[in-house]
């Protein structure tokens, strides 16, 4: 069975600062308040729950938790910014990002990373950094 792939907890923060707002199974938890702020549960994704975003309960609330996956088609259908990773094998194996904006402009991402989904986050956290 294939297993998703989730945004970390910097990159789901970003994604509702940006405005994320589509409906998910996964969230990650927020607990209590700690001089002002709000403590996170950077570690651990609560699955199964209730769709929607930031769902509240009495006790909490909580932090949509996309997939990767899922983070890309809302980039790519509600700010046009298509992420395309490659993979190259000369010498190392190592993959990276290409972002593509409509109309069209190139940003690369010529960073090597090791997997396919460690450049995915990357070029998430780039697009919501320096593109919107």
């Amino acid at each position: 069975m294939i297993k998703e792939q989730y945004v970390d907890f910097d990159t789901a923060k970003l994604l509702k600062k940006k405005g994320f707002n589509w409906g998910v199974h996964a969230n990650y938890p927020v607990i209590g308040e700690y001089i002002g702020k709000r403590q996170y549960l950077a570690n651990s994704v609560l699955r199964d729950t209730p769709r929607g975003t930031d769902f509240n309960w009495d006790d909490g609330a909580w932090i949509s938790c996309p997939t990767q996956a899922m983070a890309c088609r809302w980039l790519r259908e509600v700010h046009k910014l298509d992420i395309i990773i490659f993979h190259e094998r000369l010498g190392n194996d190592f993959y990276w990002a290409r972002i593509e904006t409509f109309p069209y402009v190139e940003h690369q991402q010529k960073k090597e990373y090791a997997t396919w989904e460690e450049s995915c986050e990357a070029a998430i956290k780039y697009c919501l950094e320096k593109l919107i």
